[in-house]
């Protein structure tokens, strides 16, 4: 969950800090009052594509940094072109940042992807809403099927090699009666 969102140098923005509650968050607001724009900080952090033209008119970078519960994400955007992100201090890929936000964040705008739309997602919501219990009968669930799974194939095997002794057997048969 996101708890601090800061951000320096971004369009309009010199410096500003945003700190969240727990839960649901919702940005609201008049035309112009700058949701958008701690959207853009956001979206920046968790992997989109960084423009040079979002820096402040002036300023050599702009910075963004968000803290969720007991990690820290950073991604800066310098005016030569350059961007440079880190999780936990530690340098990372626009895709580590994708991969790090996806279970972290869902921005829904009215334009915007909509995690809660896509189907394969949903039982890893209800199980992770449901808790430690589900994901414990899971682990059971998905141990027990691979064991099926596996004496389901060794009966098979089993049974192709009884069909095949009888297929030899029968020829043999076949032969012993033609000698």
């Amino acid at each position: 969950m996101l708890t601090e969102l800061c951000v320096e140098n971004l369009a309009i923005i010199e410096r500003t800090q945003v700190l969240f509650g727990t839960g649901f968050t919702v940005l609201t607001g008049e035309t112009g009052a700058g949701k958008s724009l701690l959207i853009d900080a956001l979206q920046l952090l968790l992997g989109a594509r960084a423009d040079t033209d979002l820096i402040r008119t002036g300023a050599q970078r702009l910075s963004v940094v968000g803290r969720f519960a007991g990690e820290e994400v950073t991604r800066e955007v310098l005016a030569s072109g350059r961007s440079q992100a880190k999780i936990d201090g530690k340098s990372a890929s626009v895709g580590a940042l994708r991969e790090f936000a996806r279970t972290r964040v869902d921005l829904c705008g009215q334009h915007d992807h909509q995690s809660l739309l896509l189907p394969e997602l949903h039982l890893g919501y209800l199980d992770a809403y449901i808790g430690e219990t589900v994901t414990d009968a899971l682990c059971v669930y998905q141990a027990t099927l691979a064991e099926f799974r596996e004496a389901d194939r060794r009966l098979h095997d089993l049974r192709r090699a009884v069909q095949d002794r009888e297929q030899r057997l029968d020829l043999l048969r076949y032969q012993i009666q033609e000698i």
